[in-house]
């Protein structure tokens, strides 16, 4: 009982999260990586323009998020 509730107590570290984590985050990178080559495509295109800084946008969040949870794991 003393031991559940020490909060001096580190989480153990979960190796398959944390892979499944940079697994994640790579393919936002690439997915990333390939709006921002379609934005040079569309680049006179505002409409789509748009929806792809719309995409990215969401991706650059998410992509965030997975870092954030990524640190949280690794501390």
């Amino acid at each position: 009982m003393f031991l559940k509730n020490n909060k001096n107590i580190k989480k153990k570290k979960n190796p398959i999260k944390i892979k499944l984590i940079e697994d994640e985050i790579t393919v936002f990178d690439e997915k990333i990586e390939k709006i921002e080559e379609e934005m040079e495509l569309f680049a006179r295109d505002f409409v789509k323009l748009n929806e792809l800084l719309n995409e990215k946008s969401s991706i650059e969040e998410k992509l965030s998020e997975l870092m954030e949870e990524w640190i949280r794991l690794n501390e």
